[in-house]
């Protein structure tokens, strides 16, 4: 996970490249901590990502099937801000070549995971250093117009999803 300025958030080192995002994202503490926090009063915060992951009120996807206009300008929009994680990703394989696919990290899977952690630490130093440029934001104009609202934690959370998505595409679609 980065914000829009490219710096990593959070990494999860745990598990073999073979497993598919979508379960490493529902493994991680990350993910727990946003559903602890969306079911308590803070329920304004949430992450973008790819039609790989399920819709939650903190993961905010593409609509699938889109068909108004609004819905395909919504995605558009969406797969822009998410953008910046690709790039994160490619510089961060740029940097270290031992991270690319071409190049495997011959070591126990948990000395496998150091190296990817201490590549990615090494990676926030360069860019706090400002020896990496930074990445530019999305939606900050928005980010204190997207109102709380008190969600019953008991709901479908896709659901809760769709309000907030909904929400999202009335706030940054014209």
């Amino acid at each position: 996970v980065c914000d829009s300025d490219l710096f990593i958030i959070n990494v999860n080192a745990n598990f073999p490249g073979s497993c598919h995002d979508s379960y490493v994202w529902e493994q991680s503490d990350l993910c727990y901590f946003l559903e602890r926090k969306f079911s308590g009063s803070h329920n304004n915060s949430f992450l973008l990502g790819d039609s790989g992951y399920g819709l939650k009120p903190w993961l905010i996807t593409p609509f699938r099937n889109e068909s108004p206009a609004r819905e395909r300008r919504f995605n558009y929009i969406l797969s822009q801000a998410r953008s910046v994680i690709e790039r994160t990703n490619g510089r961060l394989k740029n940097l270290f070549r031992c991270l690319n696919s071409e190049r495997k990290l011959r070591y126990r899977p948990e000395i496998a995971g150091q190296i990817v952690v201490a590549c990615c630490v090494i990676h926030n130093i360069l860019i706090s250093s400002q020896m990496i440029a930074r990445g530019h934001h999305f939606f900050d104009e928005y980010a204190e117009e997207i109102p709380d609202r008190p969600i019953n934690p008991q709901a479908n959370h896709f659901d809760d999803g769709e309000v907030v998505r909904q929400r999202l595409m009335d706030l940054v679609v014209n």
